[in-house]
């Protein structure tokens, strides 16, 4: 399997690898794509797991919770 690594280098970046997989479906993105996003809310959101992200009061943003 090929390695991938992404950091961004500034918030700007970090928000505009999100646009994309914030309008269309997750499942539909491709691995680099999908590494690149989730990379972005790491930068963005240092101290979020992905283990609660479907919890309402995992911590969250709503922008980038699938949460109801």
């Amino acid at each position: 399997m090929k390695s991938y690594i992404y950091i961004p280098n500034s918030l700007r970046s970090a928000k505009r690898q999100l646009r994309t997989p914030l309008v269309d479906s997750l499942a539909r993105l491709p691995k680099p794509a999908f590494v690149r996003a989730w990379r972005a809310i790491a930068y963005l959101h240092p101290g979020l797991h992905p283990d609660g992200y479907e919890a309402a009061d995992s911590g969250w943003p709503l922008r980038h919770s699938r949460a109801p």
